[in-house]
Order: C-alpha cells, then structure tokens, then sequence
C-alpha cells in the first residue's frame, strides 16, 4: 500500500468518526415525534444516543435507569448492549462483564421484536451460564489474566458463531420495532 493510499484511508476513517460522533450529539436530546424525521439507518443510533445520555444525565444505578424507561426502550437498549458485548468478546465476555444483567430482558426483547433464533440462543446460554455459574467464578478476581483463562472453558463456543450469524440481520427488525413504537423513544 502506498503512502497517500494510507493517509486517504486514515482521513476517511476520521471522517466517519467525526460525522458518528456529531450524530451521537444531535441524538443525545432526542424528543418524542423526532424519529419520523431520522433515516432509518441512524434509528439505532439515534434512540441508543439518547438512553446511553440518560444514564449519563442521572448518575445513578443502571437498574434504576432502566426500570425507568418504557418497555420497547428497555428491550432495544438490553437487545444493542447485549449484541456489542457478544460481538465484542463473544458470551464469555458478557456474562463475565456487567452487563449480564440484561441477559434475560434481551433474550426475551429478541423475541418480542422478533427474532425467535436470538432469542432460542440466549436462552440457551443463560441456561449454560446459570449451570456452570460456581466453576466461571473462579476466574473472577478482576485480572485479566483470569478472564482470558476463562475462554479455555470454551463453554458458549458454539453459541458465539451462530449468535454473530444471525445477529447480523437483526438491525433490519429492529428498524421495524422502533418505528411500531416511536411514541416510546424520546423525552
């Protein structure tokens, strides 16, 4: 590759950070009838914008954020973070992070928005996480060390692959929640 092929590659990636950046800002104060307006593909930016700010703007426990948004929110908000973490580090690192909590209210927003294959797996590796909950606790004592010894486990493997095959064409669905329940997103 060539000097100039690297510099245009390198300004063309902080381009697009700086236009994500700047719809994460438009985003953050997001009002209730304002979605009608964003394309569909900043839907998903557009509404986590605004529930990640309200975690920001209220400072407190993210249960108590989270049992305070509407139910469509919560099951776009555990469905996004949950996808993130997976696509991230696989389930080991999610049920090995905070954000396991929202396991359960992903596997079944999955579902309500209306995919039965998330949903089926999800369920299938809390079922797994819950079993083998005692024998991962040993790997957490905070090092890194003992996360990434916590892979050779290899308990969710199988999962991880099929997750991240099929999460792929979850966005599309998502889109479509969003829209049937526009009323819920925003202040």
């Amino acid at each position: 590759m060539r000097l100039f092929d690297l510099l245009k590659m390198n300004k063309d990636i902080e381009n697009s950070l700086n236009e994500y950046i700047h719809k994460l800002e438009k985003y953050k104060t997001l009002k209730k009838g304002q979605l009608a307006s964003v394309a569909d593909d900043d839907l998903k930016t557009a509404v986590m914008s605004r529930m990640q700010e309200k975690f920001i703007e209220k400072r407190i426990d993210e249960n108590e954020v989270m049992e305070s948004l509407p139910i469509p929110c919560r099951y776009v908000y555990a469905c996004c973070t949950v996808i993130d973490e997976i696509n991230n580090g696989g389930l080991t690192q999610l049920f090995f992070n905070t954000t396991k909590r929202f396991v359960s209210t992903a596997q079944e927003g999955f579902s309500v928005i209306g995919d039965e294959d998330l949903s089926r797996i999800m369920k299938e590796a809390i079922r797994i996480y819950e079993k083998n909950e005692e024998r991962l606790a040993k790997y957490n004592d905070g090092t890194v060390e003992s996360f990434s010894a916590s892979y050779k486990e290899k308990l969710f493997d199988e999962f991880d692959n099929e997750f991240v095959k099929r999460a792929i064409d979850f966005d599309s669905l998502l889109v479509c929640y969003i829209r049937k329940n526009e009323n819920a997103f925003g202040d």
